[in-house]
């Protein structure tokens, strides 16, 4: 019997061949049977966006890179407890939001305790700029403009509360669906709405106020 990656090889692994849910199951199952492969093919399916989604919630390069890191060692010691309730994807961000989450709490009690040391500043990434730039040429938040406008946008958003702004970005800039979201962040689909719809009231305000 081949592993389960050998059934997408054998099909040449092309995704119009391949439905996408049958995939996402011998991607699932070759990384429980420990297959080289198939951690290769998650680490490159999902680094970018992983990375994204990252990078959005610490908005530190460096922390972003080493959660993403983390995250993918988790799925290799953790993918046999997924149990297929969910889809595989929203099981593996829920993960990765969890890392972030507990590397932003353990920074700021570091800085509890590093008051007397000067603060780092967080310099733009140019690795978050190439992801970016191609969200906006083939993603969902293609409609935003780069440059001076997309700094306007930047800046009304930091006036989001952070839940709004998470749940604003998970679903307009990572392209995911308010149950996605619900199922990510660990709240009811019914408080996504409502942040989301805070979130763009707030925005439509203050852009008007910018005359954006």
């Amino acid at each position: 019997m081949p592993a389960a990656l050998d059934a997408l090889e054998n099909a040449g692994y092309n995704q119009r061949m391949v439905n996408p849910r049958e995939e996402e199951k011998l991607l699932v199952a070759g990384l429980k049977t420990g297959e080289e492969q198939a951690f290769k093919m998650f680490v490159e399916k999902y680094q970018a966006r992983a990375f994204s989604v990252a990078y959005s919630y610490l908005k530190n390069s460096e922390e972003a890179k080493d959660v993403v890191q983390e995250s993918f060692i988790r799925v290799y010691e953790k993918v046999s407890s997924f149990k297929g309730d969910s889809k595989f994807y929203t099981w593996y961000y829920r993960l990765l939001f969890n890392l972030c989450h507990d590397a932003k709490r353990k920074k700021k009690i570091a800085n509890i305790f590093s008051i007397f040391l000067p603060a780092k500043s967080e310099e733009s990434s140019k690795e978050y700029e190439v992801v970016l730039k191609e969200k906006i040429k083939y993603g969902p938040e293609e409609k935003f403009a780069a440059g001076e406008l997309a700094g306007k946008i930047e800046s009304c958003l930091d006036k989001l509360s952070a839940k709004e702004k998470l749940v604003f970005e998970l679903k307009h800039y990572q392209g995911f669906k308010i149950k996605e979201a619900a199922v990510i962040l660990g709240i009811k689909e019914g408080t996504v709405k409502v942040l989301l719809f805070r979130a763009v009231q707030k925005l439509k305000k203050l852009l008007k106020e910018e005359e954006i």
